[in-house]
């Protein structure tokens, strides 16, 4: 745990990359109210599973089990025409095409604004949680830039760019790209949190003595992520059975890696002494973690499992749990680089 200049070296590039994400949330909070809402959801295969009451789509007559074929005029299987179409103008016309009963009919609504709730459960609540991983991320390095402050800062900085709203580029090509880029940050990111809860307060044996492990969590995740990317870019037409195996492989194995960071947390509570918790910060950081993670695991197990149910009770909501992560992370650290620094003193002097 020894403060090293080796770590400290990255002070003035993670602190411009701060600042850049900075001015990129807020670039994307102007944008939160020209946001569109139609009041739909669909499955990975097309499917209508859920229509908010009062909203667009219940007006125009969409229902549940619909199987939507196109989308304001583009087939729902082009992934070129969801960049064309882009983001309708809040009063715009908008139209579903859908068979129902093997009977294809057009449905035509026009796009409101978002309702204030949606805004606050997405928009409101990613900028929370975003602008905290960023100011704790950097904090904690800044501060005492260690190996594990290193990784955590690293984390935070990528989780900042997936939490923060950005802004919206017109421009198909800068979309594809855009989204291209966060899907290679997805893959990466949950590599570094399941890498970085393997190794809190101290490396685990099973990773000591499998170094093959180690280089497995940084291929799985960021592979699908780059098999994304590769979707954003090249833009395929995609069935809704390729789209249902692709929702399938980042159910199990996104879900995967964030249940698995979980379990090693718990693993690592519970072969600690009650002494050893507090004085690592265990204690807070498991907290941390099971809330903030603990929603958002279940909620992609069950899409998984259950691709054409709707929405569990408040589930538009879990989302802003996630604001125990950085909080319960940064606490934690804070607490074990002291108790880790003042444990090797002791060494030394004994020896």
């Amino acid at each position: 745990m020894e403060q090293t200049a080796n770590y400290g070296r990255y002070k003035i590039l993670f602190s411009i990359l701060a600042v850049l994400l900075l001015v990129w949330g807020a670039m994307g909070a102007m944008e939160i109210t020209k946001a569109p809402y139609s009041g739909y959801t669909l499955s990975p295969d097309n499917v209508v599973t859920q229509v908010r009451a009062g909203s667009p789509a219940e007006a125009a007559g969409v229902q549940v089990n619909d199987k939507v074929t196109k989308i304001d005029g583009y087939a729902v299987e082009s992934v070129a025409g969801f960049y064309e179409r882009g983001r309708r103008a809040i009063g715009s016309e908008g139209k579903l095409t859908v068979m129902r009963n093997s009977v294809e009919q057009e449905l035509k609504f026009n796009y409101a604004a978002q309702p204030t709730a949606d805004m606050l459960a997405s928009s409101g609540a990613g900028a929370l949680i975003g602008l905290a991983f960023l100011i704790l991320g950097l904090m904690v390095y800044l501060k005492n830039p260690t190996r594990l402050s290193t990784i955590f800062c690293e984390l935070s900085l990528m989780l900042a760019l997936l939490y923060l709203p950005g802004p919206y580029f017109a421009a198909p090509g800068a979309r594809r790209v855009t989204n291209a880029v966060i899907s290679l940050v997805v893959g990466a990111m949950l590599a570094a949190l399941l890498y970085y809860c393997l190794n809190f307060p101290r490396a685990k044996e099973v990773l000591v003595s499998r170094p093959w492990l180690q280089k497995a969590i940084f291929i799985v995740a960021p592979l699908l992520g780059l098999v994304f990317a590769l979707i954003n870019l090249a833009t395929p037409d995609i069935s809704a059975g390729n789209s249902m195996l692709l929702n399938v492989a980042a159910g199990v194995i996104y879900g995967g890696y964030l249940l698995l960071a979980v379990i090693g947390v718990i693993h690592s509570y519970a072969k600690s002494s009650a002494g050893e918790r507090s004085a690592s910060g265990l204690n807070l950081m498991l907290l941390g973690v099971v809330i903030g993670l603990g929603p958002i695991v279940i909620t992609i197990l069950y899409h998984t499992i259950f691709p054409h149910a709707g929405d569990l009770p408040g589930e538009r909501f879990w989302g802003v749990t996630g604001i125990a992560i950085p909080i319960g992370l940064a606490l934690a650290l804070m607490k074990l680089e002291p108790a880790a620094a003042a444990a090797k003193a002791g060494e030394e002097a004994a020896t």
